[in-house]
């Protein structure tokens, strides 16, 4: 098991932890869905905002034209998590299901574009 093969005592706590907190979430999905996809979607609410942090932080590290891109993406990002969150019970199903339809879009897309990749690579 990785937590016990990390090095620090707070890594091998926070990695021990994540398999509880995935079982905790499968249970909360079988015996309460309702429960289950709010608490998925609080989820996605702060991974997303952690991410706008992170890309505003990434941002303000970086020069150039792509340091304000980075901290464009990085504020839309929060900006979005914020408006999830302010208006949280009724928007608990609909951050997921968006993000299940783009990731089905572009892999799709990915897959049309595959084979055309494929005719016009070199044997």
């Amino acid at each position: 098991m990785d937590a016990w093969k990390a090095e620090a005592k707070s890594s091998r706590v926070a990695t021990g932890l994540m398999p509880a907190g995935f079982l905790i979430g499968a249970l909360a999905v079988v015996f309460d869905p309702l429960a289950g996809l709010a608490a998925a979607s609080l989820v996605v609410v702060a991974l997303l905002f952690a991410g706008g942090i992170g890309r505003i932080v990434e941002g303000l590290r970086r020069s150039g034209p792509a340091r304000v891109w980075r901290i464009a993406a990085g504020a839309a990002s929060g900006l979005a998590s914020l408006v999830l969150l302010a208006s949280f019970p009724a928007t608990a199903p609909w951050p997921l299901g968006s993000l299940a339809g783009a990731s089905f879009i572009l892999d799709g897309l990915s897959r049309l574009a595959a084979p055309a990749e494929d005719a016009k690579a070199p044997p």
